[in-house]
């Protein structure tokens, strides 16, 4: 709330626009949905497209989430449609996990998939290197990687959607990147290392997407911390967890 009201106040001296109204985001994120609805301006939807005002009254309740880099909020927006046909908008709330979001992901997806493809690819065993060392020094560039996988892979799922040629259970879907990447492990026997190809494939990130829906997940969340690998799981016997 403290920084909602200082928005005003943080844009006027960059213009010289006098603020009118300031939206908030979540309902920013749902004028798409909206437009693509044909909901602004008071049209029902026909065709394929359901109406989202369904209902004698004409009002709808839709959940927007928006996942970000760091962040992701999840707000309860109310459509109310107007005698005039208009479109009435109001927010009923909002809950925000300010230390979840897309960079957990990354570190998930270096964990479960780049750090047992580095390990095997360098004949580095799970307890060859210890936790803290893996924490510090292998996964921050493999995360790094992940990150350029994530969204490349996404993409290309989009696009294949676009083109009405996307296929969920297609086992080759993947992106990888062309350079390899290297690894100072500042380990004595092992030094530098290489992880060539790094790839990740639509079932690998279903695996780690199936991780943020699980019930110790969620505990993580509540206790309001960002998601770790704990040290059992990479000192385990496997590199997986």
């Amino acid at each position: 709330m403290a920084r909602r009201a200082r928005s005003p106040s943080a844009g006027h001296p960059l213009s010289s626009l006098t603020p009118l109204l300031i939206v908030p985001e979540m309902l920013l994120l749902a004028l798409p949905a909206l437009s693509e609805h044909s909901l602004l301006l008071g049209v029902h939807s026909t065709g394929a497209r359901p109406d989202l005002l369904p209902g004698k009254d004409g009002t709808s309740r839709v959940m927007v989430v928006d996942f970000g880099g760091g962040t992701r909020d999840v707000a309860l927006l109310q459509f109310k449609r107007s005698v005039a046909g208009g479109v009435g908008l109001s927010c009923k709330g909002v809950s925000r996990f300010h230390r979840t979001g897309g960079s957990d992901i990354d570190l998930a997806i270096a964990h479960e998939i780049l750090l047992p493809q580095l390990m095997e690819q360098n004949g580095i065993k799970a307890l060859d290197v210890d936790f803290r060392r893996k924490r510090d020094q292998l996964l921050p560039p493999l995360a790094v990687a992940a990150q350029h996988l994530k969204e490349s892979l996404s993409n290309r799922i989009a696009h294949l959607q676009a083109l009405s040629q996307f296929d969920e259970n297609d086992p080759h879907l993947a992106s990888s990147l062309p350079s390899p990447i290297e690894v100072n492990t500042k380990h004595p026997d092992f030094g530098v290392v290489k992880l060539t190809k790094p790839t990740l494939t639509l079932q690998e990130l279903r695996k780690v997407s199936a991780l943020f829906e699980s019930s110790s997940w969620a505990l993580t969340v509540r206790q309001g911390q960002t998601w770790q690998p704990s040290s059992d799981s990479i000192n385990s016997s496997s590199p997986l967890s």
